[in-house]
């Protein structure tokens, strides 16, 4: 009896440290896939993204219960009567709301202008925003948003979105060292070939 309780709680001491050995082994394998590495890389080639988006005003119709701003125009009104059921003596009871169909004007996208282009000498895109003698100023424009990314590219495939500081400093041909995952992106580039 005494042999068979050793033998039991031995090989459940064996059980526990291989579960607890197992554990271990699956954290390790994923802390060295996931854990960032550096490592050298040429720059092939570059890429910017610049682009501004515009919006403009137009006139929108709308639905609501709510009453409508006061520079909406109501175009239409309408009430609706519903019911929730007879109740346990089985009277109805009855309520009513009230819709409005409007027009308002609203800021709405109208257009994007520039985009992703190849090279080492990013600009903005020129425009014009239009102007409107209509009424309400439907038509105007408005610039709502700009947008920008730097990308480098490597001679082994990877690019890598940094920012313009860092990448206004690189040229073609150079050798920098970059942060990666083992099995994913590059995370940042960070140290440059020759730096002081």
């Amino acid at each position: 009896m005494v042999g068979s309780m050793y033998r039991n709680k031995r090989s459940n001491l064996w059980l526990i440290i291989a579960s607890i050995s197992g554990v271990a082994t699956i954290i390790s394998a994923l802390a060295w896939a996931f854990w960032p590495i550096n490592e050298a890389m040429t720059i092939k080639s570059f890429s910017w993204d610049r682009t501004v988006f515009i919006y403009k005003i137009e006139t929108c119709v709308r639905e609501s219960s709510i009453r409508p701003p006061g520079d909406a125009r109501i175009i239409d009104s309408w009430t609706e009567i519903y019911t929730d059921g007879p109740d346990q003596n089985g009277n109805f009871s009855f309520d009513s709301e009230t819709y409005y169909k409007y027009e308002i004007e609203e800021w709405v996208y109208s257009r994007e202008l520039g985009g992703l282009r190849n090279g080492h000498e990013p600009f903005w895109p020129q425009f014009t925003l239009a102007t409107s003698d209509r009424p309400y100023r439907v038509g105007e424009e408005k610039e709502y948003r700009r947008y920008e990314r730097y990308i480098v590219h490597f001679e082994n495939g990877n690019s890598a979105t940094i920012s313009q500081d860092k990448w206004d400093k690189l040229t073609i041909g150079q050798i920098v060292y970059v942060t990666k995952l083992r099995f994913g992106p590059i995370v940042d580039v960070v140290t440059l070939e020759n730096d002081d």
